[in-house]
């Protein structure tokens, strides 16, 4: 392997023998880059549902009616997104599906739309 870069090193001391220098300088900087990654993540997630809410509700009714109806969902990503994509898809797998009659079902997307009538606009 060639020599590394310094900035490689710093990032992964334990692969390149440097794992006893300056670790708890390290230690900091890893947990303080974690909880700046976590706090980015909230407020992504934060702006987007606050941005995208009547989308994401209307997204949720189509799926589960395309559920019920017994669609085929297929899920898929790359890097980060396939583990959410999978994580999608087991859910849906192991979830049952409900079994709800007619009349029932249109009481609950009653309730839904009356919960909701503010954000969920219908076209």
């Amino acid at each position: 392997m060639s020599a590394p870069t310094q900035g490689l090193s710093t990032l992964y001391p334990f692969l390149y023998g440097d794992a006893g220098r300056d670790s708890d300088g390290l230690h900091d900087a890893l947990v303080a880059s974690t909880f700046a990654k976590f706090d980015a993540s909230v407020a992504l997630r934060t702006a987007v549902l606050g941005e995208q809410r009547n989308e994401l509700i209307r997204c949720a009714l189509d799926v589960a009616s395309a559920r019920r109806r017994g669609a085929t969902m297929y899920c898929f990503g790359n890097g980060g997104s396939s583990t959410d994509a999978s994580a999608v898809a087991e859910l849906f797998r192991t979830t049952p599906r409900p079994n709800v009659r007619a009349e029932n079902r249109r009481i609950i997307q009653k309730r839904i739309r009356k919960k909701y009538r503010p954000v969920v606009q219908n076209n």
